[in-house]
């Protein structure tokens, strides 16, 4: 059986159509997760896991996919910006 926990998810910029229909730039959106796992929300939102991202989890930077995640984070997925 597949644990599933609420989470709350903002996307910015270009990955802001991965937000469901409706959804205002930088407004949180929640999801009923399958699994625990950063790479489960970009799947579940349907990001693909080669997009160049920044991910906070409440805040914080995380780099590894394989984080896990409690109820009730937040995670804020920004495209990678390039500039000089």
């Amino acid at each position: 059986m597949v644990m599933k926990i609420n989470i709350m998810v903002k996307t910015y910029a270009t990955l802001q159509k991965f937000s469901p229909p409706g959804t205002k730039l930088g407004e949180a959106f929640e999801i009923d997760l399958a699994g625990n796992t950063l790479k489960k929300v970009m799947e579940q939102v349907e990001i693909p896991i080669d997009t160049e991202v920044v991910i906070l989890v409440n805040g914080l930077r995380v780099t590894n996919i394989e984080q896990t995640l409690n109820p009730n984070d937040l995670v804020v997925i920004f495209p990678r910006l390039g500039g000089g």
